[in-house]
């Protein structure tokens, strides 16, 4: 189930990603229920103190790959 994170001062979307777990911040910037807060603040970098953010819950990604290999090159 989704959170909602009221904003305190100072914070943006790259910090609450952060303290969310999030690599990326756009997977809450474009989350559905956050389509109004994205018409009221066009910039991500600027979110306002009471703003409310929904934090999205955490989906697992899963990769094929062969077992023992890396996909760093050598």
């Amino acid at each position: 189930m989704p959170t909602r994170h009221t904003v305190a001062k100072g914070e943006c979307m790259a910090s609450l990603s952060a303290r969310y777990g999030f690599a990326d911040w756009k997977v809450i910037w474009n989350h559905p229920d956050n389509a109004e807060l994205k018409q009221r603040r066009p910039k991500p970098g600027v979110l306002f103190e009471g703003d409310v953010v929904t934090i999205p819950d955490k989906t697992l990604k899963e990769e094929d790959r062969e077992t023992g290999k890396s996909t760093a090159s050598r």
